[in-house]
């Protein structure tokens, strides 16, 4: 489901991006991914996926970023191994939690869990996927983020949906923010650039 060179260090995808928030926003910019150079993450050799969203808020010229990093496993499992970003306190890792292979191939209506992964704070995260039906020979790509803290709050969900053909390469994303504990939902998409 990954396209071929995805994993390769220097490999990056953009899109340009517009959409709203339920704050009557209206938002444009961008999301880039970036591939690292194979790098340490606790204690495993993985390949970290820069991850940037930028937006401008149209209507009052604010702008805000949020980055992440997501470490994949380097060998052919590619495995989340763990996940940092900005918003959160230190690395997420999956103690004792397993982790689920990714498949490189899937059928339409097929699903699964990531994983499980747990912040030095407490904050979870839970990742799961599936993929769904899109226009023509097309698909969803569907991943979806839960965040809650240790006593099971939910903090935010994200769904970041790709529509990819059948080799896996992505033509479009659409990402759906809804930061619960501030009651604000985002949605923004675009083509690949």
């Amino acid at each position: 489901m990954y396209p071929d060179g995805y994993f390769t260090a220097g490999t990056q995808e953009s899109y340009n991006l517009t959409g709203s928030n339920t704050n009557g926003g209206l938002y444009t910019g961008t999301l880039v991914l970036e591939t690292q150079s194979a790098t340490t993450f606790n204690s495993a050799q993985a390949i970290p996926v820069d991850d940037e969203l930028s937006l401008t808020n149209t209507v009052n010229s604010t702008t805000f970023t949020l980055t992440a990093v997501e470490y994949f496993s380097t060998d052919s499992n590619l495995e989340l191994l763990g996940y940092h970003s900005d918003q959160f306190v230190g690395d997420a890792t999956p103690g004792t939690s397993s982790l689920s292979v990714i498949p490189q191939t899937a059928s339409i209506g097929d699903s699964g869990s990531v994983g499980t992964y747990t912040f030095s704070n407490g904050d979870i995260l839970t990742i799961t996927w599936k993929l769904t039906q899109a226009s023509g020979s097309n698909a969803n790509l569907v991943m979806s983020t839960t965040a809650t803290t240790s006593t099971g709050t939910t903090l935010l969900t994200e769904e970041n949906s790709f529509v990819i053909d059948q080799d896996g390469n992505r033509q479009s994303v659409l990402i759906v923010l809804n930061a619960v504990s501030k009651g604000i939902s985002l949605t923004v998409s675009g083509d690949k650039s």
